[in-house]
């Protein structure tokens, strides 16, 4: 157990997972060159944040399950009302706080929030919101099912069905009927959350833990997927996940638990530390900074005037998200040590 969670390798796969998160966020709809495909590349994120949480609760126990879901749900309600607060405050700033209140207290609103875990105040709070209601499906499947060689099949049986479902039901409205489906019908708990959080649970304990490719084949399998995900980008257009997306997700996590790195070297283990303590907080306050930094650059850069700056923009708010989080973590570390004494 203890090695698992000293895994360096899948703890920087979470800072790096961020990151592109943040370059998916900045590119979207951007209409800078090569920035859908950017996006495109970067869809793995997700899923692959989805699977490590997956992999890493298969050993949880009972109690340990339940104070992850009290912890989430807790993160969940501070970080909406924390970008609650920031969205009034620039609504109150421009005039416009009745509107700010009928715009975002409407019925469509609280039932896209509990029902799919929509955000009308920050959309990349899905992912806490789904994150939870996971780890609450989970926890009662495993309840339900008691046998642990049927409750794997189980996973893996609606781990399946959920994935290939929802992937039939948002191709069908987007590719065939040409509908536009709003994201949270897709972007959600069931059809993205559980079959990428059971992929990462059916792993631990597996054989496939003990694959061990030659070591050239994986940058060569992770480059041949990026391709099909920009084959599909051509084919299909801007689209909210990929195949070949899903599938670089489970090949990073399989890369990362084969490779764990337990000697790794100071820089390395730096890296690992990062993602272990500060990729959760890096995802949450990201779009604060990306908000504040786009808001300065198209202050001085006209919308549709396309410059080599624009592209740095991740870096930035990366930075600036890592470093918070780092005084975040700090200030906490140091009110326990004031406590303990």
């Amino acid at each position: 157990m203890a090695a698992v969670q000293r895994n360096h390798t899948i703890d920087i796969l979470r800072i790096v997972s961020a990151f592109f998160i943040i370059l998916l966020h900045n590119f979207s709809g951007s209409g800078h060159p090569f920035g859908e495909e950017l996006v495109a590349l970067s869809r793995f994120a997700v899923p692959l944040f989805f699977m490590i949480s997956g992999y890493f609760s298969a050993h949880f126990t009972p109690q340990r399950h339940r104070r992850q879901i009290g912890k989430l749900l807790i993160l969940t309600m501070l970080s909406n009302i924390g970008y609650f607060l920031v969205r009034l405050w620039e609504q109150a700033r421009a005039g416009n706080v009745p509107g700010f209140f009928r715009e975002k207290f409407t019925g469509k609103a609280f039932l896209d929030f509990f029902l799919l875990g929509e955000s009308s105040v920050a959309s990349h709070l899905w992912f806490l919101s789904a994150l939870l209601y996971v780890l609450v499906v989970d926890a009662v499947v495993t309840r339900l099912v008691q046998d642990p060689a049927k409750r794997q099949a189980a996973v893996a049986v609606l781990a399946a069905v959920l994935f290939l479902g929802g992937l039939a039901y948002y191709h069908i409205n987007t590719t065939v009927l040409h509908r536009e489906l709003p994201w949270q019908n897709y972007r959600n708990f069931a059809f993205l959350g559980l079959p990428s959080f059971w992929a990462g649970k059916l792993v631990f304990g597996s054989r496939l833990e003990d694959l061990h490719l030659p070591n050239f084949v994986w940058p060569l399998l992770f480059l041949a997927l990026e391709l099909v995900v920009l084959l599909e980008f051509r084919l299909l257009g801007v689209k909210e996940i990929y195949l070949g997306s899903a599938l670089l997700a489970g090949a990073l996590l399989l890369f990362g638990v084969s490779h764990p790195m337990p000697s790794a070297g100071r820089i390395v283990r730096g890296a690992a530390e990062a993602g272990r303590r500060y990729a959760l907080p890096v995802y949450m306050v990201h779009i604060f900074f990306l908000d504040q930094i786009r808001n300065l650059y198209f202050s001085r850069v006209p919308w549709g005037t396309y410059r080599p700056g624009f592209y740095f923009i991740p870096m930035l708010v990366f930075a600036a998200s890592l470093l918070l989080a780092m005084v975040y973590d700090g200030c906490k570390r140091g009110l326990m040590a004031l406590r303990s004494r």
